[in-house]
């Protein structure tokens, strides 16, 4: 005789869907505040500054956002690819105003520049990010 019992198969189904619910939703926790982070990072940093001019002795940027800087990264190349990089750290820059212009003063030094690259730190809802570089040429 077989006496041996299993699930049914409606049971079995019943139980898959609520694992892959469950699965799902594990998921989605982890994901959704991760991809909102990252959604207000770029969208802060996006069009939010512009080099307006650069010499091999001050930095002149253009802030088009309200944002609190926090920091600056500036990295100046020559035409043969020697590179000088600092980060200054501001005294935390409100651009209330729609626009706001801060020099940089002290640009690494490299002989001949010809381009720059300055990245600005912001604080974004009480943490620090770095958004990506913003080119310009030195006059």
């Amino acid at each position: 005789m077989n006496n041996k019992k299993g699930i049914s198969a409606i049971v079995e189904t019943v139980l898959l869907v609520l694992v892959i619910i469950a699965a799902v939703g594990a998921i989605a926790g982890i994901a959704v505040p991760m991809l909102r982070g990252q959604a207000d990072k770029t969208a802060l940093c996006f069009a939010s500054a512009d080099v307006i001019s650069a010499t091999p002795s001050q930095v002149t940027i253009l802030l088009k956002k309200d944002l609190t800087v926090t920091g600056v990264s500036v990295t100046v190349t020559n035409a043969t690819g020697a590179t000088a990089s600092t980060f200054y750290t501001t005294p935390k820059i409100n651009a209330s105003a729609p626009s706001q212009v801060y020099n940089v003063p002290n640009v690494p030094v490299v002989t001949n520049p010809s381009n720059i690259k300055v990245a600005l730190q912001l604080n974004i809802k009480g943490k620090t990010e770095s958004c990506e570089a913003i080119e310009g040429s030195i006059v």
